[in-house]
C-alpha cells in the first residue's frame, strides 16, 4: 500500500460524508468485487480512485483487510444534548414536543426515502442541532448540514441516527393524535350547533 494513501483505522476517523458513501456503495449489487475494493478505498482515504487503480491487487486486498472494522456497524453511543465544533456550540432539541413546525416540516423532507437516512443524516442533525441561543433558521441549515458532515464522525452520533428514527414515528404520531383531537372538537361543536338550531336555519 503506498505510505500516501492514509486510511482510518476506526469508525472514529470516518465523517457523517465518508460513512453515508461508503453505505451507499456497501449496498450496491452486482458489483465487481474489485471495483468495490477501489471505491470503499477511494472513500476511505478521500482520495481519487484513479490513485486507488494503480495499486497492486495483493496490496488492495491488504488495505481491505486493514479495514476490517467496517465489517461491524459503530456502537450505539448516547445521545448528545449538544456538540461542539470550531469553538461553536450547537444545541440539539430532543424533545419533539419543542420542534418547531419549521423544523417538523424539514425533517419529513429529508426522510422522505428511508433508505437514505445516512446519506440525510448531516440535513437532519442540522434541524434539530442549532447554534446556541439561536432560534432554527432554515436559511442556514444547508451550511451546518456542510459543517456536520466533515466535522462529525460516525462513532459519535450513530446512536442518534437510531434514536432519530423512533423519534420520527413518535412525532408522527403525536401530530396525527392532536389533527385527531380537533376533529373531535370540531365535530362536538357542530353537534352542540344542532341542537340549538329551532330547525329554520336560525340558532339561538
Amino acid at each position: 500500500m503506498k505510505s500516501e494513501i492514509k486510511l482510518p483505522t476506526s469508525w472514529e476517523a470516518v465523517n457523517l460524508k465518508q460513512f453515508a458513501a461508503l453505505q451507499n456503495k456497501l449496498q450496491q449489487e452486482d458489483t465487481d468485487v474489485i471495483e468495490q475494493y477501489i471505491d470503499i478505498i477511494s472513500i476511505l482515504s478521500n482520495e481519487k480512485p484513479s490513485l486507488i487503480m494503480k495499486m497492486p491487487i495483493d496490496s488492495l486486498k491488504k488495505a481491505i483487510e486493514y479495514l476490517n472494522f467496517i465489517n461491524e456497524l459503530p456502537k450505539e453511543t448516547k445521545i448528545k444534548n449538544q456538540i461542539e465544533i470550531n469553538g461553536v456550540i450547537y444545541k440539539g432539541t430532543l424533545d419533539i414536543t419543542k420542534l418547531t413546525a419549521g423544523q417538523y416540516i424539514d425533517i419529513k423532507t429529508f426522510c422522505k426515502d428511508t433508505d437514505s437516512i445516512f446519506e440525510n443524516l448531516a440535513n437532519i442533525m442540522a434541524v434539530i442541532y442549532v447554534e446556541e441561543n439561536e432560534e432554527y433558521d432554515g436559511a442556514k441549515h444547508a451550511q451546518r448540514a456542510r459543517l456536520f458532515q466533515e466535522k462529525l464522525n460516525i462513532n459519535d452520533v450513530y446512536g442518534f441516527a437510531l434514536f432519530f428514527s423512533n423519534l420520527l414515528n413518535d412525532l408522527t404520531e403525536d401530530i396525527l393524535d392532536y389533527t385527531l383531537q380537533q376533529q373531535r372538537e370540531i365535530l362536538e361543536y357542530i353537534d352542540l350547533k344542532a341542537t340549538m338550531s329551532n330547525g329554520d336555519g336560525s340558532i339561538f
